[in-house]
């Protein structure tokens, strides 16, 4: 392209220049803006018709004004006939409440034997066999 026709060209023009316009790219970008508004305007216009076509059909379509009778079900006739004999509910047996045996267990405090008091003395391992421990 010549120097002086620059300014007043076209920018896709001045990107192909040196290449091939022929194998298609060329076209699709030099008509890009007519292809974008007919697909824009297409379906513009079938928008328009699936409205149109939409009430149409729904004026003229009849209103359902029938109505349902609902037959009520007496349930005193039923139960007349099938009468069903259950039998008594017994409870479950009350389990007893067993009471463990606590045995005090706290941290000690390292005294001679002869200035701890008989309350304070720790239980021996036999008596903490079937003991919860607690304090």
């Amino acid at each position: 392209m010549e120097p002086s026709n620059i300014l007043s060209a076209d920018v896709l023009d001045i990107i192909f220049d040196a290449r091939n316009k022929d194998y298609g790219a060329y076209d699709l970008r030099k008509n890009y803006q007519r292809r974008l508004m007919k697909a824009v305007l297409s379906m513009f216009f079938i928008v328009i018709l699936l409205l149109i076509a939409y009430f149409l059909v729904a004026a003229i379509k009849p209103k359902a004004t029938a109505m349902v009778v609902v037959n009520d079900i007496t349930l005193d006739k039923i139960a007349d006939k099938q009468k069903i004999d259950l039998p008594p509910v017994i409870p479950p047996p009350v389990k007893q409440i067993v009471e463990i045996k606590t045995k005090m267990f706290t941290q000690f405090l390292i005294t001679p034997d002869d200035k701890v008091p008989d309350n304070e003395k720790p239980p021996e391992q036999t008596e903490l066999v079937d003991a919860k421990i607690g304090t």
